[in-house]
């Protein structure tokens, strides 16, 4: 690509008013923007927001905007001497505040909430690269999968709560876990977990299909309620696709109470699926099967799958998850066994070729993670309102139709559910009436 955008060199004529000029934005860390600037090319950089820091732009933010916080830090030494100056806030650049670190740039274009659904359904990191335009990532944002953005609890086989709240508060730090992330990255709890329990809304095996070898074939069961998503349990087997491993999986597919099987097909050419639907029939299991192919490179699929969950905390993972990683490949030495584990692949996993060793783990969970990016547009809140809203005209209705068994079923405590069963057997005397 650089070799291409440089022919206009050759064809540029020898003019005093003679110019190239690039308009572009950065899709990787290793742009060719940076090999212009080493070129004579002179770059000025655009982001969304005014940085916190200019730093990491070594100098090339734009004029216009170096020039507005400079200003911005010359009004706010003179308002530190007048202390009695009264002070106003703002939210555009063009009002009057002493502050305009990550405030937009241009609000007319985007403003804050739109800058900030963006952050948050790209993820951090890819923000950063796309609308903040900073190539200079550090240690932190070099590797965005962090295991302190999972919500570690214990997770039922059947059903779920409504919502699950998130919290770094450190009495939620989980210390009996092991850790195998990057320094600091440790395991959190949920603070709280609200609403009603009930099935899942679906459930999937994401299956990651290798031949024998150093590969791993990996399976990860995953269901979702209400845009969250529950990682029940992570098998993996050097076994290739032999009929043990196969039927392994099916067993565990029926566990949890699994709907849906996806196999990516990069690896066999579609002969994996067609061993699993044989086995289907055998077993007599009812479970669609599902062919996927990737064509984007391997570390950007998975940060890309995988980001914008975790920076939401959707993603909540069983305690036995981890404590089966850590205890996998025990007789394999611990230099070796770091590799295969699938919260040490997660950690250490960035958007360099080649990043880890081995992702055959990490590489089935994005897939599976992927599958439900339209349940991540289900809001949780939204959910627990419309079921009160339910429950609500349920139980109006039912004091229009049948007082009497209204105030029974109010009694009790019943929801609308256990309602709707109360009266479906009312004609054969089961519920009992208290008035």
């Amino acid at each position: 690509l650089l070799q291409l955008v440089t022919e206009s060199e050759s064809i540029l004529t020898p003019k005093h008013d003679s110019r190239i000029l690039f308009l572009g934005t950065p899709q990787t860390t290793f742009t060719i923007y940076r090999k212009l600037a080493e070129r004579n090319y002179r770059p000025f950089v655009w982001p969304a927001r005014y940085p916190r820091d200019t730093a990491n732009y070594e100098g090339l933010l734009a004029p216009q905007l170096q020039e507005d916080l400079e200003n911005c830090k010359t009004k706010r030494n003179s308002n530190q001497k007048n202390k009695n100056k009264e002070k106003k806030t703002r939210l555009y650049p063009d009002d009057n505040n002493d502050d305009l670190s990550w405030t937009p740039t241009d609000p007319d274009r985007f403003d804050s909430t739109d800058l900030l659904e963006r952050e948050a359904s790209m993820g951090r990191s890819n923000f950063m690269l796309q609308f903040m335009l900073d190539t200079s990532l550090s240690d932190a944002e070099k590797f965005p999968l962090k295991n302190a953005d999972l919500v570690v609890t214990s997770v039922n086989p059947t059903t779920a709560p409504e919502s699950v709240i998130w919290c770094s508060d450190s009495q939620n730090v989980i210390k009996d876990l092991p850790t195998v992330g990057l320094p600091g990255d440790y395991f959190y709890s949920p603070m709280q977990l609200q609403g009603e329990w009930a099935p899942y809304t679906e459930s999937i095996c994401s299956v990651d299909p290798s031949g024998r070898g150093t590969d791993e074939t990996a399976a990860c069961f995953i269901s979702q309620r209400n845009g969250f998503l529950y990682l029940h349990e992570v098998f993996a087997s050097k076994d290739g696709y032999s009929d043990n491993t196969l039927l392994a999986i099916l067993r565990r597919c029926k566990r949890y109470n699994t709907t849906k099987l996806l196999i990516e097909t990069n690896f066999g050419d579609g002969i994996v699926g067609e061993l699993f639907r044989k086995h289907l029939q055998q077993t007599k299991q009812q479970i669609d099967v599902e062919e996927v192919r990737a064509n984007v490179r391997k570390e950007d699929r998975i940060i890309d799958a995988l980001e914008p969950v975790l920076n939401q905390h959707r993603l909540v993972v069983d305690r036995k998850v981890i404590e089966d990683d850590f205890k996998s490949n025990p007789d394999a030495p611990p230099e070796e066994r770091l590799l295969y584990m699938l919260f040490y692949q997660t950690s250490r996993m960035c958007r360099e070729k080649g990043a880890i060793k081995h992702d055959d783990r990490v590489d089935c969970l994005a897939q599976g993670v992927k599958y439900y990016t339209d349940a991540m547009a289900i809001s949780a809140n939204e959910s627990i309102n419309q079921r009160k809203r339910e429950d609500w005209k349920d139980m109006m209705d039912s004091w229009l139709d049948d007082p009497e068994s209204a105030a029974s079923h109010l009694a009790f405590g019943m929801d609308i559910h256990q309602r709707r069963q109360a009266r479906q057997l009312k004609g054969k005397d089961v519920v009992s009436h208290w008035v």
